[in-house]
């Protein structure tokens, strides 16, 4: 997140009540928690829209965070209409995976807005993720048009949250041109997510 507000862009991060970081987190079951993960990022978007009427705004987030942001994009319709329409694109690294009964082959059927997915060959949650292709899902479901998935040789599942990863600046650097292309319309980011090429350690998708 610092580097996307090196780069101008103003970050709203709650903190959701299965967080380490909140005081009663034992108090929430898992389904509770993802409704009140939603509506923190309703929360969120609509203090967006009231500091800075008119300006776009990016769903992001990690693991279950990209669940609850892909919903703000119109995922998980089956289940509810979570659609934020001040949401014009969703940014993720990594994912919750494959969750039978509640992340299936269509779950992201309604995510029509721009997408990046970033992972790692190594992305595994014990008793959640055993495959790690399963995270490059809903690039891979949902609607074709601008979208992304990044897939880093040894990147884990929490390589994002240390700076000192090898993986780190380069997925900084990816994720902030996603803002740029698909928050401010910079048609030379989008140029640069379009054309960039396979590395020895860094693999795309499009669609």
């Amino acid at each position: 997140m610092s580097a996307w507000q090196k780069a101008g862009f103003a970050v709203i991060a709650p903190v959701h009540v299965d967080s380490m970081h909140y005081p009663d987190r034992e108090k929430f079951s898992r389904e509770a928690s993802f409704g009140e993960r939603i509506a923190d990022l309703r929360a969120a978007s609509a203090y967006a829209a009231k500091t800075w009427p008119g300006r776009p705004v990016v769903a992001a987030g990690h693991s279950f965070g990209t669940l609850t942001a892909l919903c703000l994009g119109g995922g998980l319709a089956s289940l509810g209409n979570f659609r934020d329409p001040s949401v014009k694109a969703v940014l993720g690294f990594s994912s919750p995976g494959r969750i039978p009964g509640l992340i299936g082959p269509d779950a992201y059927a309604g995510d029509r807005v721009p997408m990046l997915l970033v992972t790692g060959d190594r992305d595994l949650v014990p008793g959640l993720v055993t495959d790690w292709h399963d995270h490059l899902l809903p690039v891979q479901s949902a609607p074709t048009g601008d979208k992304f998935g990044v897939v880093y040789a040894g990147a884990d599942h929490e390589f994002i949250g240390r700076p000192a990863d090898a993986n780190f600046i380069s997925a900084a650097a990816i994720s902030t041109d996603f803002l740029r292309a698909y928050g401010l319309s910079d048609a030379k980011a989008r140029g640069r997510l379009m054309n960039i090429s396979d590395t020895a350690t860094t693999t795309w998708t499009r669609r």
